[in-house]
């Protein structure tokens, strides 16, 4: 079966949520259409839960939202040598339950009226005649497809859309910055900070 869209957003993480609500927001005429291919948003978190105050702000109230983990007053960064430099300030930054702050941001999208589809991937895309993007879907409930006015490819790092639009989506691998990621307990910290630490090994 085929469904017909305005706007199609590929990924409901924050990127993708936002993308669908500043749609409605601009225009609540248009049929907006959010996916999401896992069966939760923001279920596995797939990034780290830090994020400036001023950038959040942008999108977002963290004052007393249930999506703010730790408000964060100080930034400590920590040189080879030990060194400590503290930058110092009301709210530097936010430690974010991501899976909570995802949800809200597409729950938001939703409350102005987007339709949002979790347990579903886009599967291929294609350009008709008519300038509309055919876009394959695959679903639990089954295989679908959907035609838009507008996609727009928020599927992060995995990147797919771009390709099959014929944009050149490839970065370089020294743009590219990864990390290892722990759940820790049992430390002495300040819970109010946020520490960085360098290391010339």
């Amino acid at each position: 079966m085929t469904h017909d869209t305005d706007v199609l957003v590929i990924g409901a993480g924050p990127a993708g949520a936002v993308a669908a609500w500043e749609a409605k927001r601009a225009a609540p005429e248009l049929r907006v259409v959010l996916l999401e291919r896992d069966a939760r948003v923001g279920t596995p978190v797939r990034c780290a839960e830090g994020v400036g105050d001023a950038g959040l702000r942008e999108f977002a109230d963290p004052d007393g939202a249930p999506w703010v983990s730790r408000r964060i007053t100080q930034i400590v960064f920590v040189a080879p040598d030990d060194t400590e430099v503290k930058v110092t300030g009301r709210a530097v930054a936010w430690i974010l339950d991501r899976t909570r702050f995802d949800a809200f941001l597409a729950e938001r999208a939703v409350a102005l009226g987007a339709e949002l589809r979790v347990s579903t991937e886009a599967a291929g895309m294609t350009c008709e005649p008519d300038g509309r993007w055919r876009v394959r879907l695959r679903a639990a409930a089954g295989d679908d497809t959907c035609r838009a006015r507008v996609v727009i490819g928020t599927d992060g790092v995995e990147a797919m859309v771009g390709r099959w639009a014929g944009l050149d989506t490839r970065v370089p691998a020294r743009d590219m910055e990864s990390c290892a990621q722990y759940v820790l307990a049992g430390i002495d910290f300040d819970p109010d900070s946020l520490y960085l630490q360098f290391s010339d090994r």
